[in-house]
């Protein structure tokens, strides 16, 4: 039960809440189990989304390995770099569109591996491209009164 919970909150939640069905646990092992879970095997991948996630905000990061059609993460890789991306993407055949963020590392990595499949900005960063450049817009046309 514990397991179940901690997948769908963060550790630190995760440590408060288990307090409560009589579990008492740190935040660090609620992290740790977590982590010992196997992932689900995954059969073709049609639809890719792709993100970075912290393991230790500020310190150390992860890419996350998302199927669009079923909303389930198949794969975490350490660092957000690209390089492992690379790998694992050289093993995958049929990935029609990548959805990602905006890092220039995971545009380049798709563009040398699978140069075919669509890359497509995920909702948040569409939504931050458009306010960045309409703040650009009124800052460029403010005059100072």
């Amino acid at each position: 039960m514990l397991t179940r919970i901690l997948i769908e909150i963060s550790a630190n939640k995760g440590a408060v809440i288990s307090k409560y069905i009589a579990i008492n646990i740190s935040s660090s092992t609620c992290l740790r189990l977590v982590h010992s879970l196997k992932l689900p095997a995954f059969g073709q991948i049609s639809h890719l989304g792709i993100d970075d996630w912290a393991l230790r905000k500020g310190c150390s990061y992860g890419t996350a390995l998302v199927d669009m059609d079923t909303g389930k993460v198949i794969d975490l890789l350490p660092g957000r770099d690209g390089e492992n991306l690379y790998e694992w993407l050289g093993t995958q055949n049929g990935i029609k569109t990548v959805n990602r963020d905006r890092a220039g590392s995971y545009a380049s990595v798709v563009s040398k591996v699978n140069q075919s499949a669509e890359q497509i900005a995920d909702r948040f960063h569409l939504v931050k491209n458009l306010s960045e450049c309409v703040e650009s817009i009124i800052f460029s046309n403010h005059t100072a009164a």
